[in-house]
């Protein structure tokens, strides 16, 4: 590889990792702003209008780009299992974020990659290390910390977050399967096409006048989704998953600022150990598996 190879490849890698710093901050800003809609609307309208608004953005580019077969994607009916997994994972973001501080909504959230490393050896007949197990163990210890159990109660708003990361890794699970056969725009695109009819069926229970200041926030969360999605899809083009994935927990940081920011809220030292112990697992949990996808590449002749 010769010099100027070298350096475009790593400022290529440079490029991908400010963009997913990028793209998870609006993540951080939109939970905000979901907490933002829940004194105003009912969570499934806010949900449905989140969809609704991406939808329109983003169905334009997927018919440019796949045209008709957007509607038709391959494997259809494990696309809508996705969507629907998607929107009910949405949906219970929206409950947490109603009754605690984003940044602890998030934190929780991100249990996501320890259960995906937990499902990956039945569903995806992946190995999984045994450090990366201890990382697991690690990063569930983190989630409980946060969640602060006690027999006496039971956080609701928590165990609505714990369901939101729980989704999350059935989607990226799913979304893993459907990689060889379908594009991420057609997957994403079908994603929202597939919650917006679901969520649906159930506006008619709980139409209201929606007051302006919410409908100027689901336009903001529309639109910032639309672009977070669009740099997390550029990051990914532009750099490993593995190298990306350490950096993801930047969104748990920027929901720290934000949720101050905005509502005033200031995580407990346990709360920080939780979301410390977390990140520090779960960057456990993201270069295990790079040096094991490295190796078995290396052992089978491919480019890492």
């Amino acid at each position: 590889m010769t010099i100027s190879a070298v350096a475009g490849s790593r400022s290529s890698t440079f490029s991908g990792i400010l963009l997913v710093i990028a793209g998870v901050s609006l993540g951080a800003i939109n939970g905000a702003v979901f907490k933002a809609l829940t004194p105003l609307l009912p969570e499934v309208l806010i949900t449905f209008g989140r969809y609704l608004i991406y939808l329109t953005i983003m169905l334009p580019i997927a018919l440019s780009r796949s045209g008709s077969a957007v509607f038709w994607p391959a494997r259809p009916w494990l696309q809508i299992l996705r969507g629907l997994i998607q929107c009910v994972g949405t949906l219970a973001f929206v409950y947490a974020a109603a009754g605690m501080p984003v940044a602890d909504a998030i934190a929780i959230l991100y249990v996501y990659p320890f259960v995906v490393t937990c499902l990956a050896p039945v569903m995806l007949k992946e190995r999984v290390p045994t450090i990366a197990w201890i990382g697991v163990a690690g990063g569930f210890l983190g989630v409980v910390i946060i969640m602060q159990p006690d027999f006496d109660r039971v956080d609701g708003f928590a165990l609505w977050a714990l369901l939101c990361g729980v989704c999350v890794a059935f989607q990226l699970i799913i979304s893993r399967i459907l990689a060889p056969v379908s594009g991420v725009i057609t997957t994403s695109t079908f994603g929202a096409l597939t919650g917006t009819a679901f969520l649906g069926l159930s506006v008619p229970f709980f139409l209201q006048t929606i007051p302006l200041e919410a409908i100027i926030l689901l336009l903001v969360l529309g639109a910032v989704t639309a672009i977070n999605q669009s740099l997390l899809l550029a990051a990914f083009a532009r750099a490993q998953a593995s190298t990306l994935a350490p950096f993801g927990y930047f969104e748990i940081v920027a929901a720290v600022v934000v949720g101050y920011l905005w509502f005033g809220d200031s995580p407990s030292k346990v709360v920080w150990t939780g979301i410390l112990t977390i990140i520090v697992s779960g960057v456990l949990v993201a270069r295990t598996h790079a040096t094991a996808r490295s190796l078995i590449c290396r052992r089978r002749g491919r480019p890492v």
